[in-house]
């Protein structure tokens, strides 16, 4: 996982934990209550955290999908090889290395 999505993901924990404290102070006296809801929230954040990786990969394969079907709309005639950048060994998400089938070696970076 890339260190933006680490400072992401400790970013909502700490916004939960917050949640989970002002939850316990104002169910004081309910305290069954309070602990289902806080219960709740921190189960939710590990559900989050478990699936965000294929969330992740899920939305740069639609990215890769929509900047193939723009590519075969705007240049009809022309044959490109789009290379799909590991999602997670970039900054930017949504990089995508594309080059003319006959000119391999020249091409550009869209970021989608």
């Amino acid at each position: 996982m890339h260190p933006v999505d680490l400072f992401f993901l400790i970013g909502i924990a700490i916004f939960v934990l917050i949640l989970v404290i002002i939850t316990l102070t104002i169910f004081r006296k309910r305290k069954k209550v309070a602990r289902i809801i806080s219960s709740i929230m921190v189960i939710s954040y590990f559900i989050f955290f478990a699936i965000y990786p294929s969330i992740r990969a899920s939305m740069h394969a639609q990215r890769y999908d929509e900047l193939a079907k723009y590519l075969q709309n705007t240049y009809p005639t022309e044959k490109f090889n789009i290379e799909s950048r590991d999602y997670t060994t970039v900054i930017q998400f949504g990089d995508f290395y594309v080059s003319n089938k006959d000119t391999p070696n020249k091409g550009v970076v869209y970021r989608v």
